[in-house]
């Protein structure tokens, strides 16, 4: 599976109320097997009847020392209003 990477991230997405923002809160990662399957590792449970999301792991910028798996992808942050969930 050349086309993305080899890590993926899991997203729970879940709308908020009659606002048109959401959360999105990390609750796992996603490894690609040589035959272009995909493991899952929970890290949470999503509960409440959120939506999945499988992404490309993108690291941030090194300098910024923050954790990159705790950053929502930056195109997410936009269409959420720029909130977002820590796991």
């Amino acid at each position: 599976m050349e086309n993305g990477t080899k890590m993926k991230v899991l997203w729970m997405i879940q709308e908020r109320g009659g606002e048109k923002k959401a959360i999105w809160t990390r609750v796992g990662v996603g490894f690609v097997n040589r035959d272009g399957s995909i493991n899952v590792q929970l890290e949470a449970l999503p509960l409440n009847g959120g939506k999945l999301q499988l992404r490309d792991y993108v690291p941030r910028d090194a300098e910024a020392g923050d954790d990159p798996f705790a950053a929502v992808p930056k195109a997410a942050s936009q269409r959420a209003g720029g909130h977002e969930a820590r796991s």
